[in-house]
């Protein structure tokens, strides 16, 4: 049969890792599902959606770094830069619900702050090192760290 690379760990991350290659056994495209042999050795059926079918390779998280010094302010946000293992550079913001209230355009006449369009800005109630680190692994395993970063270089 062919491969087939893991897109996306939904909540088998013990079975499944993202970027990993796995041997199709059998496809039943009717119940939406494919049979592989898990990290774990057992076959079992997976949903078609973990599984990217026409890509060579999965682009996975490779490196973070966090660009500004955080000091448990939490009015404070990070910046980050993240690495990918097809060599892109990309990054994100991460911030404090309480920083954002510093954040967004400022509406003509009143005192209200709006922001938006920010696909880049990751929300988490604490921040630290091995929080961010923590975030974009788990938003990695489930294939959406592309949209949750822009390319370096492209300002939000």
């Amino acid at each position: 049969m062919s491969e087939a690379i893991c897109g996306r760990e939904s909540v088998y991350g013990a079975d499944l890792t993202r970027g990993r290659k796995y041997e199709i056994l059998e496809l039943d495209e009717a119940k939406g599902q494919v049979k592989v042999r898990g990290n774990r050795g057992r076959m079992r059926w997976y949903p078609l959606s973990c599984f990217d079918f026409d890509v060579p390779a999965a682009a996975v998280l490779s490196t973070v770094e966090v660009q500004s010094e955080y000091e448990a302010d939490p009015s404070q946000y990070v910046e980050v830069i993240v690495g990918l293992s097809d060599g892109q550079r990309r990054w994100c913001i991460f911030a404090t619900p309480a920083a954002l209230i510093e954040m967004g355009d400022p509406l003509k006449g009143t005192t209200v702050r709006v922001l938006y369009g920010a696909p880049h800005l990751i929300v988490a109630t604490a921040i630290d090192e091995e929080i961010i680190h923590r975030t974009l692994h788990h938003i990695d395993s489930q294939g959406e760290l592309l949209a949750c970063t822009l390319p370096l270089g492209v300002k939000g």
